[in-house]
């Protein structure tokens, strides 16, 4: 499969944009980003191999703070010195704070069955903190074009899950299988926080959908 897309992102409240490049071959998928906030500058790259499974992944922040991991594919990681990371062992997929477009990765590279839930280990990323963490995530195929998505909430500490759904648009130029989705966010105390984006489309070839997501954000 080849792929040589580039999307762009920009929140539909608040400031902020994504511009993000993603090649892909036979061999491999790799995807660079770059995020603006109104608090930083973001960017990042990841390596996926031809499975899907994240191998390696790199963020730089503008001012100067950089967090790099590396995987087998097979849920083993290590950090930028060849240090072990066993809080993450079994972990296949990675969720990056601030960007959509990570919670799609277990999507595309898995088998549904509509409402059969699959449960995932993530390695969540936060872009503000520069950490990474065991995050575990279940997504529920609801029909051909939407899926129930739940966390427990990174940063309330809640042990219990955490009610999400996950709805948007994954544009044709990135469907490894048909799937779109949007997330809705609630807190434990049913207060919204959340950011959206917007897709806009800038391939050389019109990819003819838009992506719309919501995105978890500190209180």
């Amino acid at each position: 499969m080849e792929l040589d897309r580039t999307i762009r992102w920009r929140p539909l409240e608040g400031a902020g944009i994504e511009h993000c490049h993603v090649l892909g071959t036979d061999r491999d998928i790799r995807i660079r980003s770059a995020v603006v906030t109104p608090d930083f500058g973001l960017f990042y790259r990841i390596k996926l191999d031809a499975n899907g499974h994240v191998r390696t992944v790199k963020l730089e922040r503008t001012d100067g703070r950089v967090l790099e991991l590396f995987a087998d594919g097979a849920g083993n990681w290590s950090d930028d010195r060849a240090e072990p990371l066993p809080n993450l062992a079994g972990c296949i997929d990675i969720d990056i704070w601030p960007t959509p477009l990570t919670n799609s990765l277990p999507i595309w590279r898995s088998q549904w069955t509509i409402g059969t839930p699959q449960r995932f280990a993530m390695a969540r990323i936060d872009g503000d903190e520069m950490t990474v963490q065991r995050n575990e995530q279940i997504y529920t195929k609801i029909d051909d074009s939407h899926f129930r998505f739940r966390a427990p909430m990174a940063s309330s500490g809640c042990s219990k899950w955490t009610g999400m759904v996950w709805w948007s648009t994954i544009p044709a130029c990135l469907r490894w299988r048909p799937s779109r989705h949007r997330r809705v966010i609630k807190s434990a105390q049913n207060r919204s926080r959340s950011c959206r984006w917007e897709h806009q489309q800038s391939c050389s070839r019109s990819c003819g959908t838009s992506l719309r997501a919501c995105r978890l954000r500190r209180s």
